[in-house]
């Protein structure tokens, strides 16, 4: 099963030659974060990889994009700038990198609409679950574990 990093260009290519996938928005260097989820081609020290592991048992398409170099892209697909980018304000002075200020999140497609996203539930692997199983439940009815 494809599994690949790509760009919004790649869009209608992939929308073309897959009927269901799911595309990941992630955060600059999010494998640095405290974030449950981080890129399935990301190895962390004894963490295990959540979303490798899922993907790893369901048969379905997986890309994966950084929400920074996406938002046009996205605000086109109906998610508001303004849950796309937080603006924090800290009262303790803390060092927080601008690309962390983005959301992740992954969306499910079919073809080229946009079913359901992390937006809809949370932003972890039962949120994922979720999407996926809103997508075509036969994902995870066919999963291998």
């Amino acid at each position: 099963m494809e599994r690949k990093i790509i760009t919004t260009n790649d869009f209608y290519d992939v929308a073309r030659n897959n009927e269901y996938f799911l595309w990941h928005f992630l955060q600059k260097d999010q494998n640095n974060t405290g974030l449950e989820m981080f890129s399935y081609f990301d190895v962390k020290e004894n963490i295990e990889n959540r979303i490798k592991i899922l993907l790893d048992s369901v048969n379905i398409p997986y890309y994966e994009s950084y929400t920074e170099d996406s938002i046009d892209f996205l605000n086109d697909l109906g998610y508001p700038y303004s849950k796309l980018w937080n603006s924090v304000k800290i009262e303790i002075p803390t060092y927080i990198k601008s690309s962390q200020l983005f959301s992740p999140l992954i969306i499910g497609f079919k073809r080229h609409k946009n079913i359901v996203s992390t937006f809809d539930s949370c932003y972890c692997l039962e949120g994922t679950l979720e999407l996926i199983g809103k997508l075509n439940p036969e994902f995870l009815l066919n999963a291998q574990y």
